[in-house]
């Protein structure tokens, strides 16, 4: 069986801006021939892996992760990069994979223009060059970062538009970068949803005579001009239709009156990319950055429907119907609206907004139904309890023992990272040169070799933990589906104990996600 061999390739926005270089197609064509050279990976099977626009900061990465899966199923045999910084960024994690996963896996590492090869270095623990490139390379990536950030705010103040698709009714300047220019076609739409607003027609109103007259949606706009840069937005409705919400944010936005809004929300760190909302008092506003579509008075008269409460009224809590929120359409996959009436029934409100849509099928009685899913849920609960076992079979014991586990594994896991630490630390004492390369090497050795230890314990504890938690879960849904043994009334909470959400489609046909499915179908009831 040949071996396999894997190519991984990055590029992020700030490696973009260094230049062509560092460009995917100039990684693959370094790689292959680095590979065409070097007789021993002649009958190799080769495998590429390119995360295009993804930091190394972290490993959050759809290939990476893909290939490190494979690692991890002992599929890989070699990986090769063109240099450290394409496989990460982060010090310590390209330490950790470098000391511990590959050379548990057996998997060799080599960057190319770094000139490393784990075949030449077995047997010792990371030298000092890959310990200074990946340190180096993560204080690159929070310096750049920060300098983009000045930079970016800069930019923000003198009007310029940062971002890589604009907002419906612009289009980005064929002539002026940074500079956003009206696209007649969709600024009709945008002045006519304002008029209307203004001459009093509701949000919901607007979107059903939108959608009547097939008037593209912005991201369906935007879809068929192709603009979206092949971002594939997930959406519930697949048809793209306007609703309320999708006119209620055009007549809320000021851009529209030829402000730019910016620094609403910022990178929690650079290591991430979750981002957190910033105060008002920091938000950027420019005005008179572009052209507006309508005018100050046009839009201040449409919003009008937004009347600004200085005690907004408070949350009313939820009667708590049982379908309510568990009920969606099964071609839209909305959430059920409930209908207040002498019959309460529940129907998918997005067919309002189209005619002749699969959604108007959708009515279902809430007495009705609600005394199907009531039998269908004593049904199950009736075979796990007769296939089931005793829920006293699990002892306290074993509950005990779980937690003892688990604040064990927590023991570890900080052991580890304060081991983490002490690396970080003992290299930074290294490059001040308070200590010298020889103390840090033993240094480093033992910190390895401590971690190593402590790994293969808390992997040992997370196994036997994971095995007992097993039962314990089981033994849960014994309990819960005792608890509702003997039920004569459908309740919130016993639907949300059983059913994660149910589909409902023309023709009375329903489909139920069960929150215990994955039990189910273990032990052949379903």
């Amino acid at each position: 069986m040949p071996k396999t061999l894997a190519l991984y390739m990055r590029l992020s926005s700030e490696d973009e801006n260094i230049g062509e270089s560092d460009s995917i197609k100039n990684q693959r064509e370094l790689l292959h021939r680095f590979v065409a050279e070097k007789r021993e990976f002649k009958d190799w099977e080769i495998l590429e892996f390119q995360d295009d626009g993804y930091s190394g900061t972290n490993f959050n990465r759809p290939q990476i992760k893909r290939l490190l899966m494979l690692v991890r199923q002992k599929r890989i045999d070699c990986i090769i990069v063109k240099d450290f910084s394409r496989f990460g960024r982060n010090y310590i994690d390209v330490c950790d994979y470098l000391e511990q996963v590959f050379p548990l896996y057996g998997v060799r590492f080599i960057a190319v223009n770094d000139r490393y090869d784990s075949n030449q270095t077995k047997g010792s623990s990371v030298g000092m060059d890959v310990a200074l490139k990946s340190m180096v390379s993560e204080l690159y990536s929070r310096d750049i970062s920060t300098k983009i950030r000045s930079s970016n705010k800069v930019r923000w103040s003198n009007g310029k538009y940062l971002g890589t698709i604009a907002f419906y009714g612009y289009q980005l300047s064929e002539t002026e970068k940074n500079k956003l220019v009206i696209d007649d076609q969709a600024a009709v739409v945008v002045r006519r949803i304002f008029q209307l607003a203004a001459d009093g027609v509701n949000p919901n109103e607007i979107a059903v005579l939108l959608n009547k007259e097939k008037i593209s949606s912005p991201l369906a706009y935007r879809k068929q001009n192709g603009t979206d840069l092949d971002r594939g937005w997930k959406v519930a409705d697949e048809r793209l239709l306007w609703t309320r919400f999708a006119i209620k944010r055009i007549l809320r936005d000021e851009r529209y009156i030829g402000k730019l809004v910016s620094y609403r929300r910022t990178k929690a760190d650079v290591s991430t990319k979750r981002t957190k909302a910033n105060p008002k008092s920091e938000w950027i506003i420019a005005t008179d950055t572009h052209e507006s579509i309508v005018t100050q008075e046009l839009f201040e008269k449409a919003g009008t429907w937004f009347p600004k409460r200085e005690n907004p009224c408070k949350h009313v809590p939820s009667r708590g119907y049982p379908l309510t929120g568990i009920l969606k359409c099964g071609y839209c996959h909305h959430n059920l609206t409930r209908a207040s009436v002498k019959q309460p029934y529940y129907h998918c409100y997005m067919a309002k907004y189209e005619e002749s849509t699969p959604c108007s099928t959708i009515k279902v009685m809430e007495t009705a139904f609600s005394d199907i899913l009531l039998a269908i849920i004593n049904k199950q609960v009736s075979m796990v309890l007769r296939d089931g076992r005793n829920p006293s079979e699990f002892t306290l014991t074993n509950h005990e023992r779980i937690q003892s586990l688990q604040k064990e594994i927590q023991i570890r896991q900080q052991e580890i990272e304060k081991l983490r630490v002490a690396r970080k630390n003992a290299f930074e004492e290294y490059c001040f040169k308070h200590i010298s390369k020889e103390q840090y090497v033993a240094m480093l050795e033992v910190n390895t070799q401590q971690m190593n230890q402590i790994s293969e314990k808390l992997r040992e504890l997370q196994t036997e933990c994971s095995l007992l938690t097993e039962d314990e879960q089981e033994t849960e849904y014994q309990q819960v589906h005792q608890k509702y043994e003997f039920a004569d009334q459908l309740t919130k909470d016993m639907v949300m104990a059983f059913v994660k959400e149910i589909f409902v489609f023309e023709g009375e046909r329903f489909e139920i996600v069960w929150n215990y499915e994955d039990y189910y179908k273990i032990t052949g009831l379903l």
